[in-house]
């Protein structure tokens, strides 16, 4: 049961006057320390953590699962963690190679640094080479154990023509090109469409993100620049116009909550458990999103990175 804090309720709205808004940094001022994930879907938006907390360090919590743990962490402003060897027995597919009939299977010592591979888990609990369907990229060794960073289930990957874009790309080439705009956003989501004349991806993110309608532009045509630039299919086929150029696609202020507390519940998860989607690979998204509006012009940014 909470308890009235007059004095503390004074506080906050001294703070209020004098900033109009309240934030973690003010609020908590002599923060310190904060735990999250920082891998995968998370990455595009730490950017925006000094804004709300100030310079506090900012510790990855691990590749944690109900399955059990894989990472711990050791260092801060990193995602990247140390495979937990003595919480089971740990084997690796590459990722290439996950759909082989007989692939290559790694034991933890070969691993290549800045290969990127699929987990398989055997544990004291009965698991067994079980596949959690989590790609990890292996950034180096710790003595002799790998440090592993997520990038995104395996499930995350989107082809139409024969891209394959994953999630990890997509969060990487959003953050790049909000870098370039020195701005954020809130939610986003890419995902594939179809029109009349070819498929393409749309950007979608609600309305309130973008008063501007030049950054709307630069936007979009600077995220199709790094998707072409982090994939080299996706660029192949910008190329040959099979796929068209990234589109954004604007939602009304306010959708994607009641979305993402429908997405819980079919999950039965909770808030705190809930990562968002950056790429969802189903082509029968958008006629789910009410979409107010969108851009459609060709991009030519490409030339000026």
């Amino acid at each position: 049961q909470l308890r009235p804090q007059p004095t503390r309720a004074r506080e906050l709205e001294q703070i209020l006057l004098r900033t109009g808004e309240l934030l973690p940094r003010d609020v908590w001022p002599e923060l310190q320390f904060i735990g999250c994930w920082t891998g995968g879907s998370m990455g595009v938006y730490l950017r925006s953590f000094p804004k709300y907390f100030g310079d506090a360090a900012v510790r990855d919590l691990g590749l944690i699962a109900s399955e059990g743990r894989m990472t711990f962490p050791i260092a801060d402003h990193t995602p990247s963690g140390v495979l937990d060897v003595f919480n089971g027995f740990f084997e690796f597919v590459p990722v290439a190679e996950i759909d082989s009939p007989q692939p290559t299977v790694l034991e933890s010592h070969e691993l290549q640094e800045g290969g990127e591979y699929y987990i398989l888990l055997t544990n004291a609990s009965g698991l067994y080479r079980y596949n959690i369907w989590d790609v990890v990229r292996c950034t180096g060794f710790h003595v002799k154990t790998p440090m592993l960073e997520f990038l995104h289930k395996g499930s995350s990957i989107s082809s139409i023509t024969g891209e394959k874009l994953t999630e990890h790309q997509v969060v990487t080439a959003v953050a790049a090109a909000l870098e370039r705009l020195d701005r954020g956003l809130s939610v986003f989501s890419l995902a594939p469409c179809w029109d009349d004349e070819r498929p393409f991806y749309g950007l979608f993110v609600e309305e309130r993100d973008f008063d501007e309608c030049d950054d709307r532009e630069r936007l979009v045509a600077l995220l199709d620049a790094e998707l072409q630039r982090a994939n080299i299919e996706y660029a192949s086929k910008r190329a040959s116009d099979r796929l068209g150029p990234v589109q954004l696609q604007l939602l009304p202020d306010g959708t994607w909550e009641p979305w993402i507390q429908a997405r819980l519940a079919r999950s039965g998860g909770s808030l705190e458990q809930y990562k968002h989607p950056c790429l969802i690979p189903s082509l029968d998204f958008r006629a789910t999103m009410p979409v107010v509006a969108g851009t459609s012009r060709p991009h030519t940014v490409a030339a000026s990175l």
